[in-house]
């Protein structure tokens, strides 16, 4: 597969992120701007086991080529205990969510200079939103957020609600997956013991679209998304590694699933946390083993990359001995592990992160 583009790379070096620090969560708005989330590493000894964990310390903002940070503080967002997640929505207004306290979650819209921090019922939302499942905007601006066994729950402007059609969710199905294509409808990934279920929700209406034969002890919709024929990606993911779904497409046209793992195609790893398009058409997957490139029936993985020249696709393994023989030397890497989040922003350009920065893939052809 020829991927005619060039790599940057952004990291301590050129941008506000301190030494030391690392990078969490993603998220690209609809003028351009990206939101990077920079996290402290954190390890504590327990008895005889050490323990690794990471706390958000801010937020970058690259815009109009240029990199801000905000501190939590200058936010007016508190202190969580451990990482967040982010979304922009329609209007590209930052929302956080983030949890400053056990068994307690916040979402926060950031205007720019403050903020606005809705949590409990007052607001809409219950006192702990567990792990959000992800997020989306349909065509009436509403902005929505996918709460796994809490259902939905979607903006309106003022205060949050729950969406609570029946006709739409079965009793005791998680809301794993939420997305948004390119009319603004909504789909919904379902999981219940017998099945998961792809929801598509258009003017107040509720169609099932398909089913997939997965029983939800076995593995999690990792991602979510629709490409612009209309086409369902499904990530599965499953924290044990014992189910090795990989990625899975539906056709609208034909009628079936494609099924993508690591014995079929060049995904680098068949657990699947993220999805994006680029302006290309192509399909970029973020796997337990880097990016993988889907365009039609060709596929390439690119685990690692070198700034700044164009160079072909280059897999963790591949990449992975020539870092150790350079750190072994006292060398600088030669390569840049990447594919930790994935995002496209509004020209088509892949964003994607590594564990000590963020990297752009801009076409050249």
């Amino acid at each position: 597969m020829q991927l005619p583009g060039i790599w940057q790379y952004y990291d301590a070096e050129n941008t506000p992120l301190s030494l030391g620090m690392r990078v969490g969560a993603l998220a690209t708005g609809p003028g351009g701007q990206v939101w990077v989330e920079v996290v402290q590493p954190l390890v504590s000894d327990i008895g005889v086991f050490r323990y690794y964990d990471a706390q958000t310390k801010g937020i970058m903002l690259y815009d109009n080529g240029n990199w801000t940070l905000f501190q939590l503080a200058q936010m007016d967002l508190p202190q969580p205990m451990g990482t967040v997640d982010l979304a922009c929505d329609h209007a590209g207004y930052l929302w956080v969510h983030l949890a400053p306290s056990p068994g307690t979650s916040v979402l926060c819209r950031f205007h720019g200079e403050t903020s606005t921090l809705y949590q409990g019922h007052d607001t809409g939302l219950p006192s702990d939103m567990g792990t959000l499942k992800g997020f989306a905007s349909d065509r009436e601006d509403r902005f929505w957020a996918a709460m796994g066994s809490l259902g939905a729950y979607y903006f309106n402007g003022v205060r949050w609600h729950r969406f609570d059609k029946v006709d739409c969710f079965p009793e005791g199905g998680w809301v794993s997956g939420i997305a948004s294509d390119e009319a603004n409808q909504l789909w919904f990934g379902l999981q219940s013991k017998a099945e998961s279920l792809f929801i598509q929700y258009v003017d107040g209406h509720c169609k099932l679209i398909t089913t997939a034969p997965i029983g939800y002890e076995r593995a999690q919709i990792g991602a979510l998304a629709i490409d612009s024929n209309g086409n369902l990606w499904v990530g599965w993911y499953d924290w044990s590694g014992k189910s090795r779904l990989g990625l899975w497409v539906w056709s609208t046209l034909a009628g079936k699933w494609t099924k993508y793992t690591s014995r079929n195609s060049a995904i680098a790893d068949d657990q699947v946390s993220d999805i994006a398009f680029d302006s290309a058409g192509r399909t970029w997957v973020v796997t337990a083993g880097g990016l993988t490139i889907i365009d039609g029936k060709d596929s390439v993985s690119w685990g690692a990359i070198v700034p700044g020249i164009q160079h072909r696709p280059i897999s963790q393994e591949e990449a992975s001995p020539l870092m150790d023989e350079a750190i072994m030397k006292g060398e600088p890497p030669p390569f840049v592990f990447i594919g930790g989040k994935v995002a496209s922003d509004s020209r088509g350009n892949i964003w994607t992160t590594s564990a000590n920065g963020v990297a752009v893939f801009s076409r050249t052809a």
